[in-house]
């Protein structure tokens, strides 16, 4: 089936029953819901050999709002999903699940699947979701940014300072990987970078002449209270 028919069929069969559950439709299979503390998305996504979609719905909080701005991710659908998104009948996985859709018959059955699974299984989930400390059990810790946002915002330090220990491992890997010639400027030309090792530095408290460079070059001197154990903690 070809992406244009697929995602006009889907808007005609999940529209109305998404937005009667507060979701807005953006395009391209991307259904938004504003929360108070984040923002909800539904993704129907065709896959490249047009016979088979994933169901994608997973919650983004607030306190990521910071990964994205740093990463500079404006479009929902660039934000990735750190915690397990792909809908099943039986619940929500990290492995992609997809449900067929190479006739117009398998779409509408698919379709009719999804909408009780979203029922049953993915709005439960999305209620889970909001709870931080639930959320950060779940993150894939690949993302190591978005983990240590998380685990702080859950107010286990610990692991916030073990997730922020490895973005700045990985901020020295990039930096000891190139020539010492050009190392100053991968984080003098990337905004991205720079931001990046700013926000952990600040954070694990390892600001040097070099970030406080960085922050004049890129105006960016965000408020930040540094992540630190409890005196009696070890």
């Amino acid at each position: 089936m070809k992406s244009k028919i697929f995602y006009s069929l889907c808007e005609s069969r999940i529209l109305g029953f998404l937005s009667d559950m507060g979701f807005t439709y953006i395009g391209h299979g991307v259904y938004t819901r504003q929360e108070h503390q984040g923002q909800d998305l539904i993704l129907i996504d065709i896959d490249k050999s047009g016979n088979s979609f994933a169901a994608i719905i997973t919650y983004y909080p607030n306190y990521l709002d910071v990964s994205h701005q740093i990463y500079e991710l404006t479009d929902v659908s660039a934000f990735g999903y750190p915690v397990p998104a792909f809908l099943t009948p039986a619940n929500v996985i990290q492995t992609p699940k997809t449900w067929p859709c190479n006739t117009e018959e398998k779409l509408t059955n698919s379709l009719e699947a999804v909408k009780k699974s979203i029922v049953d299984v993915g709005m439960p989930w999305l209620t889970k979701l909001r709870s931080p400390i639930f959320y950060a059990k779940h993150m894939d810790r690949v993302a190591a940014f978005d983990s240590a946002l998380a685990f702080e915002a859950a107010g286990d330090i610990d692991m916030a300072i073990e997730c922020y220990r490895e973005v700045w491992r990985r901020v020295q890997l990039n930096q000891n990987s190139l020539p010492k010639s050009v190392q100053r400027n991968f984080f003098i030309k990337s905004p991205i970078r720079g931001k990046e090792l700013i926000y952990v530095a600040q954070k694990l408290n390892l600001v040097d002449e070099f970030a406080l460079e960085l922050i004049k070059i890129h105006n960016y001197n965000p408020d930040i209270i540094p992540v630190v154990r409890d005196a009696n903690h070890s």
